[in-house]
């Protein structure tokens, strides 16, 4: 059978290392290998897969048939057998779509797409977190800064959500949660009014949230007592 041979190499170490996840034949039925804590191994039917034309894409998360893309053990609705292909073990492309796991990525161009990390994307149009469109202002020029920030030429974002009117140019990460520009402070996508940019810094020795600026200390958005002094 053709699963036998495509998947000979891939069942072998699911079987001899009980957390893999992979495909698998079972009584000469393509399966879904997977893991938890709490169950151990188990083996999950792939439904309506057909094993003479069944064939692995991607070890780890894509395989196909004649008629049907799986993601894991679930089917891509819409895809194109023929002519998808992996980008990772989260995105794939065919000829008219890009997906997310088995989810559609509505909007996104299959022409266009890249990778940017392992779980978003841009094209010539947009940035995309998972199947979601975030309303990137220059996907040209977006770019992954420390997580969990990004920037493109015109705007901010804090885990793909826009800053208001925070300048790029300017733009200072201060911690995880907070960050500043030449004029105004942010605490995750929101602005903190009362505080003061051009002073504002973690406080030494002290939280990972812990804040101040010439005024106040603060933890997180709200003021607080100082530490660390």
């Amino acid at each position: 059978m053709v699963i036998a041979r495509l998947l000979l190499v891939i069942a072998l170490p699911i079987i001899n290392v009980g957390c893999e996840k992979g495909y698998k034949e079972v009584d000469g039925r393509p399966v879904w290998t997977s893991w938890d804590e709490g169950r151990g191994q188990y083996d999950v039917p792939i439904p309506g897969a057909d094993p003479d034309t069944f064939e692995v894409v991607l070890k780890d998360a894509y395989a196909r048939d004649k008629s049907t893309v799986f993601y894991t053990s679930r089917p891509l609705v819409g895809a194109d057998p023929k002519t998808f292909r992996p980008l990772s073990a989260h995105y794939g492309v065919d000829h008219s779509s890009v997906f997310f796991e088995d989810r559609r990525v509505l909007g996104a161009d299959p022409v266009t797409f890249k990778l940017i990390g392992s779980d978003a994307g841009r094209d010539s149009i947009d940035v995309y977190s998972h199947d979601q469109a975030i309303g990137a202002c220059s996907s040209a020029t977006f770019e992954l800064l420390d997580d969990p920030w990004q920037r493109d030429s015109k705007c901010v974002y804090w885990h793909m959500k826009r800053l208001p009117d925070a300048d790029p140019a300017t733009f200072k990460i201060v911690t995880d949660t907070h960050g500043k520009d030449g004029q105004r402070v942010y605490h995750m996508s929101r602005v903190m009014p009362e505080a003061d940019a051009a002073t504002f810094q973690r406080q030494p020795n002290s939280c990972a949230m812990c804040v101040k600026d010439k005024f106040r200390c603060y933890e997180n958005d709200k003021p607080a007592p100082c530490r660390g002094q």
